[in-house]
């Protein structure tokens, strides 16, 4: 094994190392100057769809600042930037590409959209080669961001400032088309939080949860509400998808609590559960 250390000099990087040396291919910087904590914690995904009549063999990321971004993979070009979410933070240069407006480098009072937990966080997106489309969970909850004067301590985080939330969030799970680059529809899922990741399977069905401690399961197509399942506690946890003796099942994590009211779910169900459904 040959370890290897690579020093990126900027913010927010989306990187390409070469597997075999650990040299630095290319980068994309997907949040310049980031003033609102808006790093890139979101899974790349490999796939290849058409873009101006070619196809494409793309890495996409959709980032927490409130944008899917298609590059190409082989060479790091950028090729699109769409809105998945509500952005108020972000103007476009000449290439087409998010950049902070000038009037935002001081933020003073302004509430930014998305804030400080996106947009998507960590929680996975899918994707479905037959609809072309990402289905993506996301919070629709802007911060505003109050900064703080003198310096920060050595050994202690620092943020720079305070940061205020918007009480009034909402968590949605939305099919972003690859193919137009918008938003083919978006269903609001209970809770003003939505950090449960999705699945998409070849049967034609997204797979979600959400704080109120339900799984969902609906169209790809249209975001329809097929099925329901009270799994006792909230879920911040992504389906997951996988076949024994050639059946197969869907399992999810759920044990949390409301992010915001840090209240439980009343359902009589004990929570911390793994829930396990057969297809």
């Amino acid at each position: 094994m040959r370890c290897v250390r690579v020093t990126i000099c900027i913010l927010t990087p989306l990187v390409a190392l070469d597997a075999d040396s650990g040299d630095l291919r290319w980068y994309f910087q997907t949040s310049p100057r980031d003033e609102f904590d808006h790093d890139s914690t979101s899974e790349p995904m490999i796939i290849e769809e058409m873009f101006e009549g070619e196809m494409r063999k793309m890495i996409v990321q959709v980032s927490r600042n409130g944008h899917v971004y298609a590059l190409d993979r082989m060479n790091g070009d950028f090729l699109y930037a769409g809105e998945y979410t509500r952005v108020n933070w972000a103007e476009r240069d000449e290439r087409g590409k998010p950049v902070l407006k000038e009037s935002l480098y001081e933020p003073a009072d302004t509430m930014v959209f998305p804030g400080l937990y996106g947009g998507k966080n960590w929680p996975p997106a899918s994707y479905s080669p037959d609809t072309h489309m990402l289905y993506i969970p996301t919070t629709e909850w802007g911060t505003r961001f109050i900064r703080r004067e003198g310096e920060g301590r050595a050994g202690t985080m620092d943020l720079g400032g305070i940061p205020q939330f918007d009480t009034t969030g909402t968590g949605w799970v939305v099919a972003f088309d690859m193919l137009s680059g918008e938003i083919a529809w978006q269903k609001e899922m209970p809770g003003n939080f939505n950090w449960a990741g999705t699945l998409s399977t070849g049967g034609g069905l997204v797979f979600s949860g959400a704080p109120d401690g339900h799984v969902y399961a609906m169209n790809d197509e249209t975001g329809e509400v097929l099925w329901k399942f009270q799994t006792g506690s909230g879920i911040y946890a992504p389906p997951t998808s996988f076949t024994i003796d050639g059946k197969q099942y869907i399992g999810v994590a759920s044990g949390t609590r409301n992010p915001v009211t840090r209240a439980g779910v009343a359902t009589g169900i004990s929570t911390g559960n793994y829930i396990l459904f057969s297809l």
